[in-house]
């Protein structure tokens, strides 16, 4: 699964810019619920190297129009990593049989 391997890596080497897109999960959920739509469709964990497990979801609109990706840390903080549109699954495209 180098998909999987690939987006974790993405996201951790993504800058945290912006402080104020980080709160409580509750609430970052319940805005990506009510302005987007979205809901959680795919998720997964992160350990560091001091072994601490940061979750990551991935939250799309029924029709994957709009798509965000939270970060939830170690501390429970949840940060809203990224946003976009069309979201697309290709898993062929990591396909490990070559």
């Amino acid at each position: 699964m180098k998909w999987h391997l690939i987006l974790f890596i993405t996201i951790l080497s993504l800058p945290v810019q912006a402080q104020n897109l980080c709160g409580s999960y509750d609430r970052l959920a319940a805005e990506l619920k009510r302005m987007y739509n979205e809901q959680v469709t795919h998720s997964g964990y992160i350990e560091n190297a001091a072994h601490e497990i940061s979750i990551v979801e991935i939250w799309e609109t029924e029709d994957s129009d709009t798509f965000s990706i939270v970060l939830i840390r170690p501390n429970g903080i949840a940060c809203l990593i990224i946003t976009g549109k069309e979201l697309r699954w290709n898993k062929d495209a990591f396909n490990d049989e070559t």
